[in-house]
């Protein structure tokens, strides 16, 4: 065991796993045994780790982690609504500013159950953020997002393109809706939370340090839009070959909650002999793929949410590289 660098007990375990294809005996000890099976490539689990790590990213915030440009397609389902299917071209500008970020993000050719709406049939909401984008997010030098940059800009932005977007809208409920987004858009208001909520930036603007994480680890997220964010236990797993590295983050809700508290935004006082059943249940799955340069090339993140046994929420996420 010594000579080839492997725990004795590693070697004791690979030779009882594959001695009967050999027929040799099985031990526990070395009394009588004259003839051993060793593996041919064995490498300790440090010798495992130093290979993984270097092929990680940094973990600060460096501009070529980041392509300019992913293709986004989303997948939403919940319980008593409408399936929908979302793609679109997510745009990146990567700007630093001391010891911060600025990501200017922009959605392009959004396309909604397979289907292209020009002006006149695309949805109000989509335009509102189309009148303030690109939308500048502060990211942390360790990755991570900390707000948006001059959230006055935004409001003052939305007011010039305002009076176009009521040319197309111009009952009352429009209207109520877009005195909403602009009061949204104020200092005030939550607009941050809401784009830095959504599953597509807390995807790919993860804290850096996450990625070499090697045990289990909990970490807070929203799984509801305009929620507030559940603790949530992930186990990492990595897969490494010529050209690419695969990070998996097998996660699930470990916070007591219930689907009332998430849907009303309002958490609530647990009574510790109330029936568990009653709280959700969640499982998130995180998958990232960089390539040889560190660039992170493709993103999958899938969120199922079963309440009473059944499923409420399924969201499925994947963005990749725009070739």
């Amino acid at each position: 065991a010594e000579k080839i660098g492997i725990q004795e007990e590693k070697l004791l375990q690979f030779h009882n796993s594959n001695c009967r294809d050999f027929n040799l005996p099985w031990f526990n000890n070395l009394t009588g045994v004259q003839k051993i099976i060793i593996p041919k490539n064995y490498k300790s689990p440090e010798q495992i780790w130093d290979e993984i790590s270097e092929r990680l990213p940094p973990k600060s915030m460096l501009k070529e982690i980041y392509e300019e440009k992913y293709l986004v397609k989303e997948i939403f389902e919940q319980m008593g609504e409408e399936k929908m299917q979302y793609e679109y071209l997510f745009e990146l500008n990567l700007k630093q500013e001391k010891e911060i970020w600025i990501a200017e993000t922009k959605k392009l050719r959004y396309i909604t159950n397979q289907e292209t709406p020009d002006k006149k049939t695309s949805s109000i909401a989509l335009l509102c953020i189309e009148a303030v984008s690109p939308i500048p997010v502060i990211i942390s030098n360790i990755g991570g997002t900390l707000g948006i940059l001059n959230p006055e800009d935004s409001e003052k932005k939305f007011k010039n393109k305002r009076k176009e977007i009521e040319g197309f809208y111009t009952d009352d409920i429009s209207k109520k809706y877009l005195d909403d987004f602009q009061k949204e858009l104020s200092v005030d208001g939550n607009f941050y939370q809401q784009i830095c909520s959504s599953l597509l930036f807390q995807s790919i603007f993860p804290s850096l340090e996450l990625f070499w994480k090697r045990k289990k680890f909990a970490r807070k997220l929203f799984i509801i839009l305009n929620s507030f964010p559940v603790e949530c236990e992930f186990t990492p797993h990595f897969q490494i070959d010529d050209e690419n590295i695969v990070i998996n983050f097998f996660g699930k809700i470990i916070e007591k909650c219930t689907l009332s508290e998430l849907l009303q935004n309002i958490r609530e006082e647990k009574d510790e002999d109330e029936n568990p059943e009653k709280y959700i249940d969640g499982q998130i799955n995180l998958s990232y793929i960089f390539n040889s340069n560190k660039k992170l090339i493709n993103i999958e993140a899938t969120v199922f949410l079963w309440n009473d046994n059944e499923l409420y929420l399924y969201h499925q996420l994947k963005m990749s590289q725009n070739e």
